[in-house]
């Protein structure tokens, strides 16, 4: 099986710890209102093209700044029990990681997750 390189964009300051250079779990924690976590395949991509398609994807009224992005495995995901589900053919490279288990368990998967990611920064 051909593993898969995927983006979390990194919203807020508090995804992530510049000095320590590391991801945070709280960057892996799904949307509140849709059980999804929002994710951007990027494989083969350059960083300068990961920052454009978040550019052109993700700032918008509320999102004003992008500090960089989580990179990770697809099998990161995978390997939690999670899906990667690409349901938008208008938009290719867009994925929503789905399937998440009960609050019980959520902490441990976004702490594993954010261990298994990288940090990159615009």
């Amino acid at each position: 099986m051909c593993d898969i390189l995927y983006g979390r964009f990194l919203q807020h300051s508090n995804y992530f710890a510049k000095t320590l250079n590391l991801v945070k779990a709280g960057a892996f924690v799904p949307s509140p209102k849709t059980s999804n976590l929002s994710v951007w395949e990027i494989d083969k991509l350059e960083k300068s093209d990961v920052y454009d398609l978040g550019q052109k994807h993700v700032i918008n009224d509320k999102i004003r700044h992008l500090y960089g992005y989580a990179k990770i495995q697809k099998s990161s995901f995978i390997t939690q029990g999670l899906c990667v589900a690409h349901d938008n053919p208008k938009i290719p490279k867009h994925a929503n990681i789905t399937n998440w288990p009960e609050e019980a368990k959520l902490n441990d998967i976004t702490h594993k997750l954010a261990t298994a990611s990288t940090l990159e920064l615009f």
